[in-house]
């Protein structure tokens, strides 16, 4: 059924907004010339509702140019969250939704990856932690990581594990990155970040890697931290 008259035209426009990339474009200059070329609209008919039917097929048009583009922008906006750190386009969708299904942030995970094994699946440590976030095999097999190289199943089970220490250190980041290097039975017993060079390492470099002011493990620092962690745990 062909499609006729002012109608026709509206539809033909529809149409190209939303199948062709430039019909919005189209739509919108052919807005504005029928509003300022074809037929003015003055101020006069606009406060008198005066306009022609050109007149208001020209404000149809441009009104469905702007809006969808005005509501997208809105949508894009409101979740658009900046990263520190990017990770490798085929890891960063696992650490996205690893990071949306245990609350945990996507840029702490990432820089995790990054310190632990450089983005590198296939690394193994000379203590035997393997795949992206240094499972060791044990802590692996006990996550559920059937294969601790596959990036998604390391991802996960790192995350899950990342998780636990959130919840059994009050997501004191400091003691739960500390947790994760050494161990959270080394943190206990210490009554906080443990005594041990490379694991005091390891935990400012992630945390200068977030950009947090709080990377320091001084005894200050560490002696209210062991109060804390002796109170939890007694």
């Amino acid at each position: 059924m062909a499609i006729q008259g002012r109608n026709g035209k509206a539809g033909l426009m529809t149409v190209a907004l939303v199948i062709v990339p430039w019909g919005g474009v189209f739509v919108l200059l052919y807005g504005a010339w029928l509003l300022i070329v074809r037929e003015p609209l003055t101020l006069r008919d606009l406060v008198g509702w005066r306009g022609t039917s050109r007149h208001l097929l020209g404000v149809w048009v441009l009104l469905l140019t702007i809006l969808p583009v005005y509501g997208t922008s809105r949508m894009t906006g409101a979740h658009e969250v900046a990263r520190l750190i990017n990770a490798p386009a085929g890891l960063d969708s696992h650490i996205e939704n690893a990071s949306t299904r245990y609350g945990i942030s996507a840029d702490l995970i990432a820089a995790i990856i990054e310190i632990e094994s450089q983005f590198n699946p296939r690394a193994v440590s000379r203590r035997g932690a393997r795949g992206l976030m240094q499972l060791m095999p044990a802590t692996a097999a006990s996550l559920g990581v059937g294969d601790p190289f596959d990036p998604r199943e390391n991802i996960e089970g790192g995350v899950r594990h990342l998780r636990s220490l959130m919840d059994r250190f009050g997501n004191n980041l400091p003691l739960v990155l500390a947790a994760y290097n050494a161990g959270a039975q080394a943190v206990i017993d210490h009554g906080g970040i443990p005594p041990y060079h490379q694991t005091r390492q390891y935990v400012k470099r992630i945390l200068r890697r977030l950009d947090r002011d709080g990377a320091k493990t001084g005894e200050q620092e560490n002696g209210v931290q062991s109060r804390r962690v002796e109170s939890r745990h007694t």
